[in-house]
This record gives C-alpha cells, structure tokens and sequence, in this order.
C-alpha cells in the first residue's frame, strides 16, 4: 500500500479523534457523577476550551510553518534548475551531436570490417567506441544525476560486446585481398563477425542517443513549466 496514503490516513483518524476526545469525555464522566468525576461542569467546559484552543492553534500554526517551509524549498529547487538549465541543456546537446556524428562514422564502417586503415587493428576501432561511450555516459550522469542506472547498463553493454569479441580468433584474423580468400584464408567470416560487433555497437549507441535525447525533452518541460509558474 502507498506510503503516503497511508500517513494521510492516520493524520485524518489522529484529527478525529482528537475533535471527538471532548465529546467523549463529556458523555462518560459528565454526563453523571462517578468516583473519578472532579469538578463542575463549568471547570470541564473551561479545560476542554484551553484544551481545543491549544490541540487546533498547534496544528495550524503548524500547518502554515510547514507549507511556509515547503514552498520556500520548493522555489530553492525551482531557482537551482532554471540556473544549471542553460549550461546542462548545452552539454546535453553537444553530446548527442556528437554521438550522432559518431554513429555516422562507425555505422558499416568498411574500414573496420575489411581491416583497412584507421582500424587496420581491431583494437583501434574498439577502443575509439569504448572511448566515446565512456565519455558519453559521464556527461549524462553529470547532466543528471538520475541517469546513472541507464548510463551503466549501457556501459555494461558495450563492455559485454569487447570482451567477446577482442580476444576472438575471428576478429584478430588477417583478411585476405580479396573477399574470394585467394591466400587461402576465410575473409568471409571474419567479415560477417565484424559485421555482427558493428551491428551491436551500433544498437548501443543508438540506445545512448535516445535515453540523451529522451532526457532533453524532459528537462526542456520542467523548465518551461518552471517558467511559466
């Protein structure tokens, strides 16, 4: 059951009761005169006065200290977001021009599948990827603090994919001249493997670009409602 349910709960039953406690009092020892009944009618009508002024005074001045509090809070968190909002929304977008541009730049790569230069070494294309899905996911932490989950399961991701695939005998195997093999290796399955990583690597960052983006439009909402209150 919600939490906050049911504290409300027991605030309303904590109200009622306190309203029917006098009443209560007023018909179980007032109403007749008992052994541990003290006192006029006029002193009970006197202490339960001080006593409902003192309980409903309480609560209200209570009332407004606490919405008093909550509302300077909550003009603090206000103030504090439209402040980082220029600066954090700017590295957002950067970063997702950049993933893009990158993403552009690894997706069907040839270079990295048929082995030519820059990524003539495998390694050098895993380590540009890792690179640029690092630095990525640190910024998004840093944008948002809330991120941070999303941010590790893709690097979990992406670590997953190098580690199957770095020290592969597929990966690391020279390609031939021509796709036909004509120095009497496979090409083709080397080619098909690097196809394969590059697919996932591509998903991963794919993924990464949607989370960033998704989270621009948030914060591009709560700021234009901040705005506008």
């Amino acid at each position: 059951m919600n939490k906050k349910l049911i504290n409300s709960g027991l605030i309303f039953l904590g109200l009622i009761f306190l309203m029917a406690f006098p009443f209560l009092i007023n018909i179980t020892l007032m109403g007749r005169t008992t052994s541990i009944t003290y006192g006029t009618t006029e002193s009970w009508i006197g202490f339960f006065a001080s006593y409902a002024g003192g309980i409903f005074g309480g609560l209200i001045g209570g009332l407004f200290t606490y919405l008093g509090v909550k509302q300077t809070i909550s003009n603090q968190v206000k103030q504090k977001y439209i402040d980082e909002f220029p600066g954090k929304i700017n590295l957002l977008r950067e970063t997702i021009l950049e993933l893009e541009k990158k993403h552009d730049l690894f997706s069907h790569n040839e270079h990295f599948i048929k082995g030519k230069q820059p990524f003539e070494n495998p390694s050098t294309y895993f380590d540009s990827m890792s690179l640029l899905i690092n630095e990525s996911t640190e910024k998004g932490i840093k944008i948002e603090a809330t991120l941070y989950e999303k941010m590790k399961e893709i690097r979990s991701r992406k670590d997953k994919i190098l580690l199957e695939s770095v020290n592969h005998p597929l990966i690391s195997r020279k390609i031939a001249d021509d796709e036909f093999g004509t120095n009497s290796r496979t090409p083709v399955e080397t080619i098909e493997f690097r196809k394969k990583v590059q697919d996932e690597m591509n998903i991963i960052l794919k993924d990464l670009i949607n989370i960033l983006e998704n989270q621009s439009s948030k914060m591009e909402e709560i700021f234009k409602k901040y705005v506008g209150n």
